[in-house]
Parts: structure tokens; C-alpha cells; sequence
């Protein structure tokens, strides 16, 4: 990972939030048993038949890491989650 893409480097040195999405996505992915990517493996109702694009299921669950890293970090963009 090059410094520019690093996110600690981005919040030290610019002090702004950064959000590690691609580190995020892929420990909820593990986590349910969608990677690795045998090509054997049923995506269900998390992605789409592209295995890329979200199923409504699949987007709550992104929205919930995205919104408990906000949380996290203490970025300001949090006081406007509901609860």
C-alpha cells in the first residue's frame, strides 16, 4: 500500500476521516463466508447475479459497516446517523 492510499496517513497528516471501505468490505465478506471466490458459492441476497452490485440485503449490511466507522473515527458526518 503506498502512502497516498493509506488511510492512518490521511487522517494524520491531512486530519481528515477516512473510511477504509475496501478493509471493511472484505472482513464482511470473510466474516460471511462470500470470500475467497472459489466460483463455487452461492451470493444469496448480498450481491446481485454480478457479484458486484448490492441486493437490498447486501447494502443494509454495507450501510451498517460504513455508518459503525463513522461512529468509530468520530467523524462529524456521524451526528446526522439516526440511531
Amino acid at each position: 500500500m503506498s502512502t497516498s492510499d493509506n488511510p492512518a496517513v490521511w487522517r494524520s497528516t491531512c486530519g481528515i476521516g477516512v473510511i477504509d471501505l475496501h478493509k471493511l468490505s472484505y472482513t464482511l465478506y470473510n466474516t460471511l463466508k462470500l470470500c475467497p471466490n472459489d466460483g463455487d458459492y452461492t451470493v444469496g441476497a448480498f450481491f446481485c447475479d454480478d457479484h458486484t452490485h448490492f441486493e437490498a440485503a447486501g447494502t443494509q449490511q454495507i450501510a451498517r459497516v460504513v455508518a459503525k466507522a463513522l461512529r468509530d473515527q468520530r467523524i462529524s458526518l456521524a451526528s446526522h446517523l439516526k440511531a
